[in-house]
């Protein structure tokens, strides 16, 4: 546009001119002759005028994708109550200390919360050591630095699988046994050496993913394969 102004109006001219013939120009764009860019001669005005976009008919799929969209910012529009409610009850999944006096090792990944979960999983560890009564669960969340804490947080819980927020979690890796007695430990180094502590970006990473990732390669005897879906693995080869 700034091309077009430059090539068809003075430098005193008025602006009711100016607009006037613009609006000319326009109308008769459809019997202009068409031009390409091929030719270095062509102004850039007449390429942008006579190569007009066609209006295209609106589709059933078209509708879809507005509507989801739609749907989309009124999630994230929505009341920050609705995690308070939302469902973080044990999925039934992880063996029971009560029963399992084995070691276990456990990587879970449940829908991330919100509109994220249509393309992006969270993910978390948890290790049991031989007849230990609960497990220990390590992981990254993004609030708790918007808090002034460590991103990566640790804590106690008989139940590891619970539901992330609504979302239903599903096993990535799971160990019992001696391998896994033998592999907590060097878990829990990595775990004391995860560059990332106190930070967290959703794209590209660090974030929940990345801790995960990490720690598989850091341990690679656990052959950790990350889903497709954990957005912000990519960003543990960083270190």
């Amino acid at each position: 546009m700034c091309c077009f102004i430059e090539a068809t109006t003075p430098k005193r001219q008025s602006s009711g001119v100016f607009f006037a013939h613009f609006s000319n120009l326009a109308k008769n764009r459809e019997q202009s002759p068409k031009v390409t860019n091929s030719d270095p001669n062509t102004p850039k005005f007449a390429y942008v005028i006579s190569n007009k976009i066609p209006n295209r008919p609106r589709t059933k799929h078209g509708k879809i994708c507005r509507t989801a969209l739609y749907l989309a910012f009124l999630s994230a529009c929505s009341s920050n109550d609705s995690w308070r409610t939302a469902s973080r009850e044990p999925a039934g999944i992880a063996p029971s200390p009560e029963t399992e006096k084995d070691a276990v090792i456990e990587f879970y990944a449940a829908d991330a919360y919100s509109w994220r979960g249509w393309f992006a999983v969270h993910t978390w560890v948890a290790t049991k050591e031989k007849n230990a009564a609960q497990y220990t669960v390590h992981e990254v969340v993004g609030w708790r630095v918007n808090r002034g804490l460590p991103a990566l947080s640790e804590y106690q819980t008989p139940t590891p699988d619970r539901y992330w927020f609504g979302a239903k979690p599903e096993k990535v890796l799971s160990l019992v046994g001696p391998k896994a007695e033998a592999l907590i430990p060097k878990i829990n180094a990595a775990v004391k050496r995860y560059p990332w502590a106190n930070e967290y970006t959703v794209f590209p990473g660090p974030n929940s993913n990345t801790f995960p990732t990490w720690i598989g390669l850091q341990v690679p005897e656990l052959n950790l394969d990350m889903p497709f879906s954990a957005i912000g693995s990519g960003y543990a080869d960083n270190e």
